[in-house]
């Protein structure tokens, strides 16, 4: 059933929502049917078949359709989506268009009969939106039904088939197979390359572990990408794998200039592959080899006669081929053309504009002078010509570089200049500046007077005016009035316009104050400076140092220490004197001319915070340097033997105490037995202990407070030790006390603390 919306669409669903109203009946319930029309209120049928509008009872036609001036053809879109209102779903809403066909879906399985159909805006009741149902009235039937069972005759999925068929007659039903179409296509056939899944399993070509390898394709690496591959690199696959291809022929894949499909030329590389290379392959490319000729003299320009064609330069050969004579190096196309009978540059003449060649010029009027402007290039010098080019007049002998200028208007000596050192002219003197006094050393022989020139050769600055014989002197450094004598030297000067001096006695560069006169410029014993504070001194002046000496060396009115600018390395250093026993701390000084409170000139306390200690004070035995020796205990006051090493003081007593005892007494002095913390500093022990005795010596070691952790009494962390082999063992389980020189090696043993031993005191 098939319903369309027309010029009646508003009607039609005025219709259908009554008829809807009334039980939601199916739309053949509502006197809709396939062959028949919708019918109006009044049992008579919307459109009249017979011919015309019916008058009789239907339409009106007093007022109904306006007969007078035709069918109104004018389109209303109101929401502008291009569907006219009177067939629009949403007249003003453009996101919705016109209706769509429903499909009768009876079975309910979401298909619908393509033969029931309703163009509507929304769905009708029963209706969807997709067709295809073969039956609507069992829900079996539809296109997205599964067809798996190979017996059943049913074309559940309305394909047109039943999985029992065996359209291509492989001997397998549709439903057995996944292509019936192909009878090369079933579970039975063998895997191919062909971008099919032949057997049906799920899989094709080289995803499929059955396929046939035999149908695949050998490739090969082409790294180059010149289309060619690698023969050691093939790989078997249905398709070319990235980077692969078909072609193993390539002889260098580094290379995409090197390949079967190269030409060869001259490179020394097999361009084409076919295992020959350059002149050995007879598919060469010619134009890319060179032409050799053979260099018989060795000059480098070979007999053009020679040629040979070869990618590789032959012994004696070159590629130049201009040569004339390949038998005298020294003619080639490179030589310069010189005078010797030979073509030397090879261009087909002999001594043709050869290097070597001369210039002679015409001498016509036979003075032995050539004319400049008449000359001929020649190896030989041709009859009536002359080497030089000096003559000015070719045509009078009497012109002529040796003639002598006379003042007559003519150029006689052939220099270039007319009269000029005339033999009859006069000396003018050039007169720049104008003063009328000539320049003695500028001069020339006019026969007339030259303008800016004077008769007069007594000027000594012809470039300034105002110095001249003339002139004044005055203080310029210049010699104004030309006497020889400048400035102060000259008694004539106007000391007026000199500068006052200061009398410099002592020759330092400063003068008195006290002493002025008037001169040019500051002679002997004369400075323009006069700022010094005592004339009589020269070590005394503003630019001088000030030293230590009592003395204000540089004028400034401070003396010595209160100078800020005082030269320390006049001054003398002194030391801080803390504790006040007359030595000093060298580590903390002061430089000055005398010394400052609470310093000494002695450098030598070592400890200035004790004036207890210093290199005057008495040493006691207590481990302590008091006298400034660099020593404790230096003074054999100690009653055991005192030696220094490494900075310490060691005790070597030899009365025999036990342990505690040797502590103690070690402790009386300000010493602790003593810590060995390394083999140099044992080495030096036993070595001093053996010298006094070979027998036992107590050191500061010991396991006392915790049985098996050995500490030094000193408390130093115990970083080295030197064991006898089985030591310590703690014989009796009271060996708690470590001495050395237990056995001839030097090792340690552990005693017990109550034997008497001799014993090592330390002291920092």
């Amino acid at each position: 059933m098939t319903t369309f919306r027309k010029a009646g669409l508003l009607l039609a669903m005025a219709a259908l929502t009554l008829s809807g109203c009334k039980g939601d009946k199916e739309p053949s319930e509502s006197g809709i049917t396939d062959d028949s029309t919708p019918a109006d209120d009044t049992g008579v049928t919307a459109d009249d078949t017979s011919g015309g509008d019916d008058t009789s009872g239907g339409d009106d036609t007093s007022g109904g359709d306006d007969t007078s001036g035709g069918d109104d053809t004018s389109v209303t879109d109101s929401d502008g989506d291009g569907i006219p209102d009177d067939e629009d779903c949403a007249p003003d809403d453009p996101s919705v268009g016109a209706p769509s066909t429903w499909y009768a879906d009876a079975d309910a399985d979401g298909y619908g009969d393509d033969n029931t159909t309703a163009v509507e805006c929304e769905a009708p009741e029963g209706y969807v939106a997709q067709g295809g149902d073969c039956d609507d009235t069992d829900a079996a039937f539809n296109p997205g039904a599964v067809e798996d069972d190979c017996a059943d005759p049913n074309d559940y999925n309305c394909d047109g088939s039943v999985g029992r068929e065996d359209a291509d007659g492989d001997g397998f039903a549709a439903c057995e197979e996944c292509d019936d179409t192909d009878a090369a296509v079933n579970p039975d056939a063998a895997e191919v390359c062909d971008g099919v899944d032949n057997d049906c399993d799920g899989l094709f070509d080289g995803d499929d572990d059955s396929l046939d390898t035999s149908t695949q394709t050998t490739w090969y690496t082409d790294a180059d990408a010149d289309g060619y591959g690698d023969a050691a690199t093939g790989v078997l696959a249905c398709d070319a794998p990235t980077g692969t291809v078909a072609d193993a022929t390539d002889c260098d894949d580094t290379d995409a200039a090197v390949n079967p499909g190269e030409t060869e030329v001259c490179s020394g590389v097999d361009d084409d592959c076919d295992g020959l290379v350059d002149d050995e392959d007879d598919s060469l490319d010619a134009s890319s080899q060179g032409t050799w000729y053979t260099d018989g003299d060795g000059d480098g320009y070979g007999d053009a006669a020679t040629g040979v064609a070869s990618c590789t330069q032959p012994s004696g050969t070159v590629a130049d081929g201009s040569d004339c004579d390949d038998a005298d190096a020294s003619a080639n196309p490179g030589q310069s053309e010189v005078c010797d009978g030979v073509d030397n540059d090879c261009n087909g003449s002999v001594d043709d504009n050869a290097s070597d060649a001369t210039t002679f010029y015409a001498d016509t009027d036979g003075d032995r002078y050539g004319d400049p402007n008449s000359a001929v290039v020649a190896c030989d010098r041709p009859s009536g010509y002359r080497y030089n080019l000096r003559d000015c007049d070719d045509t009078d002998a009497a012109i002529n570089p040796d003639a002598e200028e006379v003042c007559d208007g003519v150029d006689n000596d052939c220099d270039g200049s007319v009269d000029n050192d005339a033999t009859d002219a006069s000396t003018w003197y050039d007169d720049s500046d104008g003063d009328g006094y000539g320049d003695p050393d500028s001069s020339s022989l006019e026969c007339t007077q030259p303008a800016g020139t004077t008769s007069d050769s007594s000027d000594c600055d012809d470039g300034d005016s105002g110095v001249n014989p003339g002139a004044s002197e005055i203080c310029n450094s210049v010699d104004d009035d030309c006497d020889g004598l400048v400035d102060d030297d000259d008694g004539d000067v106007d000391t007026s316009t000199g500068s006052t001096f200061y009398a410099d006695a002592d020759g330092d560069g400063y003068g008195d104050p006290s002493s002025a006169t008037q001169a040019c410029s500051a002679g002997s014993g004369l400075s323009s400076n006069n700022a010094d504070c005592d004339d009589g001194d020269s070590g005394v002046n503003p630019g001088a140092d000030e030293v230590c000496n009592s003395v204000d060396d540089d004028c400034d009115g401070l003396v010595d220490d209160d100078d800020s600018s005082l030269d320390t390395s006049t001054a003398s250093a002194w030391y801080d004197d803390s504790d006040g026993d007359g030595y000093g701390d060298a580590t903390s000084s002061t430089l000055a001319c005398s010394a400052p409170s609470g310093t000494t000139s002695d450098d030598t306390d070592c400890d200035d915070g004790d004036n207890g200690v210093n290199p005057g004070a008495t040493d006691v035995c207590d481990g302590e340097d008091q006298n400034c020796s660099g020593f404790a205990d230096d003074d054999g006051l100690c009653p055991c033997d005192v030696e220094h090493n490494g900075g310490h003081a060691y005790m070597f007593c030899e009365s025999a105490l036990s342990w505690t005892d040797a502590a103690t007494a070690c402790a009386t002095y300000n010493y602790d037995l003593a810590a060995i913390n390394d083999a140099t500093e044992d080495s030096w022990l036993d070595g001093e202990a053996d010298s006094r005795s070979t027998d036992k010596w107590w050191m500061g070691l010991n396991d006392r407070a915790t049985e098996g952790t050995f500490v030094w009494q000193n408390g130093d962390a115990v970083s080295y030790t030197n064991w006898a082999s089985g030591e310590p063992n703690d014989a009796g389980s009271n060996e708690d006390c470590a001495q050395l020189n237990r056995y001839t090696d030097g090792t340690w043993n552990d005693e017990p603390c109550a034997s008497a031993f001799r014993y090592v005191c330390e002291a920092d």
